[in-house]
């Protein structure tokens, strides 16, 4: 769980929820504990590209063992405003497991070379 009380208005909690050493939930509520809204994740069970590399660490997704193949979200509050719900992410693998491209159903592609 995480918690942040600088200010009782903005104040935030985000409670994880892991399986497989994957985050498969995530819970984000007020300061007064109320649901905001929810996080959903599935994994393609692949080795997840982007974990433990600094410049992701940002990404709550990125510390999950696997990649995301689908992430979709449930808004409580009618502010969340996402490029799409559900999102889906496609990955082509070389023969050693590591994702060569990637892409994402919000009109965006990567090519990784190794």
């Amino acid at each position: 769980m995480t918690y942040y009380d600088f200010d009782s208005e903005f104040s935030s909690v985000a409670r994880y929820y892991w399986r497989n050493d994957n985050i498969v939930q995530v819970n984000h509520l007020d300061g007064k504990r109320n649901l905001r809204y929810e996080f959903f994740y599935e994994y393609d069970y692949k080795p997840n590209y982007q974990r433990n590399n600094p410049h992701f660490i940002i990404y709550t997704y990125t510390w999950s063992k696997h990649n995301v193949i689908k992430f979709s979200a449930k808004d409580y509050t009618g502010l969340l405003d996402l490029a799409c719900n559900p999102c889906h992410t496609n990955y082509f693998y070389n023969s050693s497991g590591l994702p060569t491209r990637v892409i994402y159903d919000w009109s965006r592609a990567l090519e990784i070379t190794y």
